[in-house]
């Protein structure tokens, strides 16, 4: 998920809050490598500077789901 995330915030495109809750899921479980967290941030980061994107907190909000 976090692949397609990236190349759709790269193209400037929205890539919603289901998309961005899988996405901080993926990085908050570990399951997304180092650069692609890069790499997301980065994409991101122009887009949404004056906003939190959307689906950002969600994981946050939940601890129980953390991995141990």
């Amino acid at each position: 998920m976090i692949r397609e995330a990236i190349i759709q915030l790269s193209k400037g495109q929205d890539i919603g809050y289901e998309m961005a809750k899988a996405v901080m899921n993926e990085i908050v479980s570990g399951e997304a490598s180092d650069i692609q967290k890069s790499a997301y941030l980065t994409a991101w980061m122009p887009l949404n500077i004056l906003q939190e994107p959307k689906g950002l907190s969600a994981p946050w909000k939940a601890p129980t789901q953390w991995p141990m």
